[in-house]
């Protein structure tokens, strides 16, 4: 991006376009308003007042996920919401994917609802993970205490396609077609 000392008068004229800024010469000075419309959009993409709930005092051992494929031609959109993420205390995981390990999806839909890109996040709640420990350290949480009756939170671990599939008690096959 190149930036000249005429791009701000080129930012000023489409607001002026779009009716969202009304400007006027006061004692040759340039005075900016906002219009009604002006201050509705601004009231509806603002961000600055999103915040999320406080952290509860035990971790619930799921961690929320949020994956997006924003496009490039809404890249300021992208860059503004991946900024929003890392100041709400998101930790980047990978390319378009950051992990938070408390409740978080209202304030995700309404950060998406007010940038207008709801169709390009997406939002998971995940009870184990690969990395599990290495994100629970950049959190600083311990493992998650287990209540009575519930698993403990395991890592997933990939499927080996070249073993068999387990068998029934039914089920014999000899040694040469167990591996067809």
């Amino acid at each position: 991006n190149t930036w000249s000392i005429n791009s701000p008068v080129r930012v000023l004229n489409r607001l002026e376009l779009r009716g969202m800024i009304f400007r006027q010469i006061i004692d040759e000075e340039l005075h900016i308003e906002l219009t009604p419309a002006g201050q509705a959009h601004l009231d509806q993409i603002w961000i600055g007042d999103l915040r999320l709930p406080e952290s509860p005092a035990t971790w619930d051992g799921q961690w929320r996920l949020v994956l997006f494929d924003i496009p490039e031609e809404r890249k300021a959109l992208r860059t503004i919401f991946r900024r929003k993420l890392q100041q709400l205390g998101f930790q980047y995981l990978q390319r378009s994917a950051w992990i938070y390990p408390y409740e978080c999806e209202a304030v995700l839909v309404e950060l998406a609802r007010r940038l207008q890109l709801g169709a390009h996040i997406h939002i998971a709640v995940v009870h184990s993970l690969s990395s599990d420990s290495l994100v629970r350290s950049q959190f600083s949480l311990l493992a998650p205490t287990m209540m009575e009756g519930q698993r403990s939170v395991e890592t997933v671990q990939p499927i080996d396609r070249t073993s068999p599939a387990p068998l029934s008690d039914q089920e014999e096959l000899s040694p040469i077609e167990e591996w067809k």
